[in-house]
């Protein structure tokens, strides 16, 4: 009766919402100022961020990072620690080597303010932890070490060896475990885990143990509640691309859907080239489904090559 009850929920349709006006902005603003970032026009990044109410921003899109690097390539410390602290609130960064590694440049481990936000980084970054959806959470870091612990045995084990090919074989276990576990989350709480539920960098990471065996959940239904928990805010636009295109590309070997994907594999001298696409004409209109942009304005924050059969002005909607 139990899997009966999951395949019957599995197979529902999930009805879809309505795009939010206000998350639209964000986004729109977000964009905007990764492309200002990217250009380096800090002085305009600062002019957007000052007609904006200095609050905790929503977990999704928020600009502090941006705000902060132009402060500081402007040279003033003091206004961009006070953006900083909002980003690590906000869960912008995961940990304070991802948020040193990203400000390296800027030599800042002498400087009072940051040593103290470097000090008290744990306690800002899980200011909101009371907030989240904490049996859900468990759900979600049992499958997420359940899948950690099979795939370091296989890194560890020297390669070919007896041990190797155990854990191989335990890896393909732990994936079919965690499909058990992902059924089990989706029939209780009837929605995809989101940042209300997890936190936003639980969330990030959270995305790349599913993409190890979310080819084995029913598609349709998955594609859909990835859908539902985007247009809520619940998810980032580029959450349910990346796992989609990523599952495709590891597991089928076939052209991606979104254009979100790629790896290592893909960068030739800090550029990335674009895998193919499959029916690209159409990749516009998939993309807005997530709430994602064009394809053609990812060149303008990122240094990009898209694939030569993509269009703009041929997109189909």
């Amino acid at each position: 009766m139990k899997h009966y009850l999951i395949t019957v929920l599995l197979l529902y349709p999930v009805f879809s919402i309505g795009q939010s006006k206000e998350l639209l902005q964000r986004i729109d603003r977000y964009n905007t100022l990764r492309r200002l970032s990217y250009e380096q026009k800090y002085d305009s990044v600062i002019a957007i961020a000052g007609k904006l109410p200095f609050r905790d921003s929503l977990y999704l899109y928020s600009t502090e990072t941006f705000v902060a690097s132009a402060w500081l390539h402007k040279g003033d410390t003091d206004k961009a620690m006070r953006y900083l602290e909002k980003a690590i609130e906000n869960q912008s960064y995961e940990s304070v080597l991802n948020m040193h590694y990203s400000l390296e440049a800027f030599k800042l481990d002498s400087n009072k303010q940051y040593k103290e936000l470097v000090r008290n980084f744990d306690k800002l970054f899980s200011r909101y932890t009371s907030s989240l959806n904490l049996p859900l959470m468990q759900l979600c870091l049992e499958i997420y070490y359940t899948d950690s612990r099979s795939r370091y045995l296989y890194l560890m084990a020297e390669p070919g060896s007896k041990m190797q090919l155990y854990a191989d074989s335990l890896q393909r276990t732990s994936d079919w475990m965690n499909v058990e576990a992902m059924k089990n989350i989706l029939l209780q709480y009837k929605r995809f885990p989101g940042i209300s539920d997890i936190g936003p960098a639980f969330c990030t990471n959270f995305r790349h143990i599913l993409a190890h065996f979310a080819y084995l959940l029913p598609q349709d239904t998955l594609i859909q509640y990835l859908k539902e928990a985007t247009l809520k805010g619940e998810l980032p636009n580029y959450y349910g691309p990346f796992l989609i295109d990523k599952r495709a590309w590891q597991y089928n070997h076939v052209p991606e859907t979104y254009g979100e994907y790629g790896n290592a594999s893909d960068y030739k001298d800090g550029v990335y080239y674009c895998p193919p696409i499959a029916d690209i004409d159409y990749v516009d209109k998939r993309r807005a489904e997530f709430l994602l942009p064009p394809l053609y304005t990812k060149p303008q924050a990122e240094k990009i090559v898209l694939p030569k059969d993509y269009d703009p002005a041929k997109q189909k909607h």
